[in-house]
């Protein structure tokens, strides 16, 4: 390691790790705290403390790489040690020191550093470049390689290396020959006294360079080296591995194939081996193990193998993704070896083969699964206190391995492990015993890790995350689920247990298409670009809520054929969702209500149709939908409280992480604590044209694949649109209080954050000034309405009042108001439609009526209820209001 990044380095590991002074004399760092257990028992060589250990090995045998402890400090050697004409390979030397643990004497004149520039990201990186001809080359990008997403190598442009093999510029030995993947794992090994030949990647059989081989050997007239192959584990590396062995045999060489096993979603190549000190002799042994396992060519020949390697008396393996067991009986194979070396007497066999005939005489096989499950890992849900073990299945017959989950009854009954095992995997069968299942449990849950869960979709705000179905982004990045269906983020593993809400998102840029934000425009003008804008700031509804306290409502509503549908659907493609537009609350029950909401996080809820009456009165409240129930939902609060379902007194109000969207044909009409969090957009119908008809047509059937990449451009600029909300969102305040036509504060707050969200849509999605400008022009007009509306009454509502009047003032006395309190009204509604048929009046839709009335504002309504009536001296029922001005009749009770 380079003396200056050692320095910086050692000071970190014993801040971090809080090694024991005192016991740390001599080569070694101990007694530091080991962060999986917690222990005091971590270790490393003060020298080279490339990795540092738990001392703890059987109970839990930690290991932390500083390369992924402390990434900053290995991932820029460009800027760290600049290129000089004294030194042309700085940045390249001090990576393959430091980086790779590499002694530069051994590899001296086989590299270069080089430069490279990716013209469509903009961005450059130095490059460690190895030749492979005069033509050929292969480069390791070493400037913060993340940038260029998995463009973290490549070959020049337009070259073809398939039969080539890259390998020291040394003598090559008569012994062994290794086939590796990467040329680093063929320096490692070369440290270790082991001649590598890189072919480059796994699927690249290097006849070429085997060829060259056997007209050397044949020039000097010896034999052929013997060939081993030495790729990465994982299912690519271990079928070609098998493969090439196979291939070469037939073609003369003898071959044999070593591996270094996996540790659960942890992938080692020899370069890590050579870094944690792993290519020792005993080491290689092991591998060499592992490797004549992958290539048993039986059951009967991979249990002789670990049977020979571990003396265990009993244990099952798998072979050809099937489950078998293994016994040996002592006894039987005392006398069977007793009685073939009488019969083999004097011919002369050997000692060893003597024991392997009578080892295969005394031993038993029998399959227990026709399949393999593996234990994948531990996922749990702690509010509802339900726990999972994820398992994969794999097939001794073509076709994907099926995942799924077991619950702990399910794992520790062998007739329940055999009923869910046939019914999540067709075909697959248990025929083991509970013995046999114990014995597979306690090593399979040895150690098993951990995932962290999330029951919903979107933004989990405990992980700073959007973790979605198959991506997920953190930190400006994109991440890609892995093989085990959970995201692995750094230091995070972390999946949605969401089956309800499918987001088909497309992660490839190549294929995004911004024309759509020009068809949003042409098609909606600024209401448009307003709808965008809380639907990207519904995108961070988390992170505005935490900000500003409170993120607001917003209805699209409008006339028939105004386009509210093709408006939502297309924004809901943005997100990768297709062919929905919305739930009709009225049409759910309160819990299932509850579930929409609770769902997503940081993503919009559309509820829609939501304009239709309840019922008259109260009697059908418990089953209507009240708009009041989503008032804590401005806040993030929670809108429904559930019982856990447990023997304690436990409840759940999951917090709500969304953003509320409204589409329907009317207006909404509610209390004014509710009208004062919702801001309004109303599209009007209007006469279409041939030119309108092509531009919503392009616009419904946009491709998803070609605008969901929205969600992954706004997730990854969540920094710079944050800001952009925290710095406007103040100046775009004072501007609507200095407006006198706004006085309601909570209207302020949210229309400024309307404003805000336009400039931070900027971001993502270039529009003109002008556009601008009149978008803001517009956000302003919808406050002052908004005001309008908290003021006034509903418009069928002010019709309604209109009519009344009229009324009254053509009778003589009341004919229409039952109170008998002066400061009241108490209005029959049959009685009402039948005096203003009468008068030949047209009256609003009663249904709609029933519910508008309960908002009245200048008359305020009080109850629906039995009064005596002050015109038929009976009891009636009767819509009862406030007066806004006492006539000078006497209260009366």
């Amino acid at each position: 390691m380079k003396d200056d990044l050692y320095r910086e380095l050692l000071p970190l590991i014993e801040r971090d790790f809080a090694f024991d002074v005192a016991k740390s004399k001599g080569d070694w760092l101990q007694g530091g705290t080991c962060p999986r257990c917690n222990k005091k028992e971590l270790f490393t060589s003060k020298e080279h403390p490339w990795v540092l250990r738990c001392g703890r090995k059987e109970k839990c045998g930690a290991e932390i790489h500083v390369k992924e402890q402390y990434p900053e400090l290995f991932d820029n050697w460009g800027d760290r040690y600049v290129k000089t004409p004294e030194a042309p390979n700085a940045a390249a030397d001090a990576y393959l020191q430091s980086a790779r643990g590499f002694d530069l004497d051994l590899i001296a004149g086989q590299y270069t550093q080089e430069s490279y520039y990716d013209p469509k990201l903009k961005i450059g990186s130095a490059t460690v470049r190895f030749a492979l001809s005069k033509e050929i080359y292969w480069e390791r990008l070493i400037d913060q390689p993340s940038r260029f997403g998995n463009k973290k190598a490549h070959f020049n442009a337009g070259s073809k290396y398939a039969g080539m093999a890259w390998c020291p510029q040394m003598q090559m030995p008569d012994d062994e020959i290794w086939i590796v993947e990467g040329i680093f794992n063929s320096i490692a090994l070369l440290h270790h006294g082991i001649y590598a030949a890189s072919a480059m990647s796994c699927s690249n059989y290097p006849h070429l360079f085997l060829q060259a081989v056997i007209e050397s050997c044949e020039a000097a007239e010896k034999d052929r080296p013997k060939l081993v192959w030495a790729l990465d584990d994982g299912k690519a590396g271990t079928t070609y591995a098998r493969k090439f062995k196979e291939r070469s045999e037939k073609e003369g060489w003898k071959s044999s194939c070593v591996l270094i096993r996996s540790k659960g979603k942890t992938k080692y190549d020899w370069n890590d081996q050579h870094q944690a000190d792993r290519l020792n002799p005993e080491d290689i042994a092991e591998y060499r193990y592992w490797g004549s396992l992958l290539t048993a060519k039986s059951a009967a020949e991979k249990s002789l193998l670990m049977y020979k390697r571990k003396e265990w008396s009993m244990f099952y393996f798998d072979f050809d993704n099937r489950l078998y067991w293994f016994e040996y009986d002592a006894v039987k194979y005392n006398a069977e070896y007793k009685k073939i070396t009488e019969e083999k007497s004097g011919s002369g066999i050997d000692p060893e083969q003597i024991k392997n005939m009578a080892l295969e005489a005394s031993r038993s096989i029998k399959e227990i699964a026709n399949c393999r499950p593996t234990a994948l890992y531990y996922q749990a849900n702690l509010l509802t206190d339900e726990s999972w073990y994820y398992v994969r299945i794999d097939f001794p017959h073509d076709g994907p391995p099926v995942k799924n989950t077991f619950t702990g009854s399910q794992l520790s009954s062998s007739s329940e492990f055999k009923k869910r095992l046939l019914s999540m995997a067709p075909g697959a069968l248990y025929t083991g015993s509970a013995f046999h299942l114990d014995l597979w449990l306690q090593k399979q849950m040895f150690g098993l890790k951990t995932v962290q869960t999330i029951d919903y979709i979107g933004y989990s705000k405990d992980h700073g995350a959007w973790v979605f179905d198959d991506i997920a982004v953190k930190d400006g990045r994109v991440y890609d689920l892995n093989d085990e269906d959970f995201f692995d983020i750094g230091k995070l593993t972390i999946k949605s247990l969401n089956k309800s809400v499918a987001l088909s998102i497309n992660p490839d840029f190549k294929d995004y298409d911004p024309e759509w934000s020009k068809l949003i425009w042409q098609c909606f003008r600024e209401k448009g670009i307003v709808s965008l804008a809380f639907w990207l700031g519904s995108l961070f509804a988390e992170q505005i809520r935490e900000q500003l306290e409170s993120f607001p409502f917003i209805e699209i509503v409008g006339e028939p054929n105004s386009g509210k549908s093709t408006l939502i659907e297309f924004l809901w493609k943005l997100c990768g969702r297709t062919a929905y537009e919305g739930f009709d609350p009225q049409k759910a029950t309160i819990a299932a209500r509850a579930r929409n909401f609770a769902q997503v996080a940081n993503l919009p809820i559309v509820l829609i149709e939501s304009d239709r009456d309840s019922g008259e009165g109260d009697k059908n409240k418990q089953k209507g939908f009240d708009w009041d129930e989503l008032k804590t939902a401005f806040n993030g609060r929670s809108v429904r409280s559930t019982g856990v379902k447990n023997t304690g007194n436990d409840t759940r109000e999951p917090p709500f992480r969304g953003a509320i969207v409204i589409s329907q044909n009317a207006t909404v009409s509610a209390s004014d604590a509710f009208m004062q969090r919702l801001m309004h957009v109303w599209l009007e119908a209007k006469q279409p044209t041939d030119e309108s008809r092509a531009l919503f047509k392009r616009l419904a059937s946009y491709p998803v694949k070609k605008c969901s990449q929205f969600i992954l451009l706004a997730t990854r600029a969540e920094a710079a649109i944050m800001q952009t909300v925290a710095e406007r969102h103040p100046i775009y305040v004072k501007v609507l209080d200095d407006n006198a036509n706004i006085k309601q504060q909570r209207i302020i707050h949210n229309h400024a954050q309307l404003m805000a969200l336009v400039d931070a849509l900027r971001h993502v999605v270039k529009f003109s000034d002008e556009a601008h400008s009149a978008v803001m022009e517009e956000i302003v007009a919808m406050a002052e309405e908004r005001q309008q509306a908290i003021n006034a009454d509903h418009p069928r509502v002010q019709e309604f009042w209109e009519i009344f009047d009229y009324i009254e003032a053509k009778s003589a006395g009341d004919v229409l108001n039952h109170s008998l309190k002066d400061d009241l009204i108490a209005i029959n509604l049959n009685d009402f439609v039948q005096k203003a048929e009468n008068h030949r009046q047209q009256i609003p839709e009663m249904s709609e009526l029933k519910k508008m009335l309960r908002t009245s504002r200048t008359r305020k309504f009080v109850d629906y209820k039995t009064v005596s009536s002050a015109i038929t001296k009976s009891s009636i029922k009767c819509w009862v209001f406030q007066r806004e001005k006492p006539t000078g009749r006497p209260s009366t009770d």
